[in-house]
């Protein structure tokens, strides 16, 4: 040991002093216009650069190419296990599979060790701390992915190089491809919500090693935002699985877990059937006070409150738990219903009577609707009264009794409206709370 020590070393010098003649010599004839000053301080640049590279080089040879320090072994000296901080850094979002369920995301993950056999004097090598080397050469602990989506998945990190520091410590940066199954919930339909766990591990002949974590936060600075989704929430965690054949496969019953939570931005769903349904009530409010007298136009607002109101609930609750009903078509089908109804709406809005409409195509159509309404609900003797209760009691109009219970179905499906919009707002923060 002592012999290969002083041999690297004299090799070394004699390098250096070859480095250092080429490098004076041709200093020497660039700037031989130049002054005195100017040749002293970058033929000492060119010293200090070429010595760091020889102690560096030189290092390298003690450390790991001299045949002593063997990767394969533990990096420890007694029967004590490896502790390994890890942290993982969210990068990219490849790929979501909503019906297959299953995530593919790009993930850099920041370990951290001690390593007794590699150590140095700072002072003796040009007070170089940091050296940097390859992941081949020098022992590193090996990851797995425990739940991965196939059995070659499973070893996703791939090479890449790591920090050594005179003190012995150890720090590796690999990045992967991680994929996996989540869990989907669609309840808050278009507000999809997945939640997908990353477990980790060891090989059970790397038992000796303890992943332990750094924080309970995932790094998401570097993340690119997703066009269809949105990272909500991103943590970190020791989970304790307390099973057997965990503890006979891995050696531990204790894993370090990922979990990420997402969210679908529901860009269609909001700009064709929620957007629309706003507009409705909207309008709806208008044909009341067009003429506010009339029951027929109470009635036009409950029913079609009623109709926006059901289509919403339909559209927010039953489509996502009938999985077999093909939803994109469905999807479109009551969007162009949606629509159609509102554009009956609009006559009313500039304020044209149907009578004074041009007869058109869309005219024609409004025309048959009002009139049908007419002929079902106006056939009513609205000026009648009737006896409720006995003679005691009163009587109450016809055309109040009608007027007033289309204001309360108005305001009945204008809730049920606004209660479906808000509806994925309100629980977004119970939501993240299971989580």
């Amino acid at each position: 040991m002592q012999f290969s020590i002083i041999f690297c070393q004299i090799i070394a010098v004699f390098m250096a002093a070859r480095r250092y003649g080429c490098a004076f010599n041709e200093t020497v004839e660039v700037d031989q216009g130049n002054d005195r000053d100017g040749n002293q301080e970058q033929t000492g640049s060119l010293f200090v650069e070429s010595d760091r590279q020889v102690n560096e080089s030189l290092l390298r040879t003690l450390l790991i190419h001299n045949g002593i320090y063997d990767r394969r072994h533990h990096p420890i000296f007694d029967g004590d296990g490896l502790n390994v901080s890890m942290s993982l850094a969210l990068l990219n979002l490849i790929e979501i599979d909503e019906y297959k369920e299953t995530i593919s995301v790009t993930a850099e993950m920041a370990l951290k060790w001690y390593d007794q056999h590699i150590s140095w004097d700072p002072s003796k090598f040009g007070n170089i701390s940091v050296l940097s080397a390859s992941d081949s050469d020098i022992y590193h602990p090996e990851v797995l992915l425990i739940n991965a989506l196939f059995h070659t998945d499973q070893r996703p990190f791939a090479s890449s190089m790591a920090l050594l520091h005179s003190t012995g410590k150890v720090l590796w940066f690999p990045r992967a491809t991680l994929r996996t199954r989540c869990e989907v919930d669609p309840v808050l339909w278009p507000y999809t919500t997945l939640y997908c766990d990353f477990k980790f591990g060891v090989p059970v002949h790397d038992s000796r090693v303890r992943l332990f974590l750094r924080s309970r936060h995932i790094f998401v600075k570097l993340y690119a935002q997703h066009h269809s989704w949105t990272v909500v929430k991103a943590s970190q965690f020791i989970m304790n699985e307390s099973s057997v054949e965990l503890r006979e496969l891995y050696g531990t019953d204790e894993l370090p877990w990922v979990r990420l939570y997402l969210r679908k931005t529901p860009s269609t769903f909001v700009t064709s059937v929620l957007a629309a349904s706003l507009v409705v009530l909207v309008l709806n409010g208008f044909l009341l006070m067009h003429n506010w007298k009339s029951e027929a136009h109470y009635i036009v607002c409950a029913l079609s409150l009623i109709f926006f109101g059901g289509l919403h609930a339909w559209t927010s609750v039953i489509i996502p738990s009938s999985p077999t009903i093909p939803w994109f078509s469905l999807f479109l089908a009551l969007a162009s219903i949606l629509l159609f109804s509102t554009l009956l709406t609009l006559p009313v809005l500039i304020g044209r009577r149907p009578s004074n409409l041009h007869q058109t195509s869309s005219s024609k159509v409004f025309l048959a609707f009002t009139s049908l309404l007419t002929k079902i609900f106006t056939r009513l003797d609205t000026s009648r009264y009737l006896d409720i209760c006995g003679p005691g009691c009163g009587k109450l109009q016809v055309g109040g009794l009608v007027k007033g219970c289309a204001v309360v179905v108005y305001g009945a499906s204008a809730l049920l409206i606004i209660s479906l919009t808000l509806r994925p707002f309100l629980q977004e923060s119970y939501a993240e709370g299971s989580t």
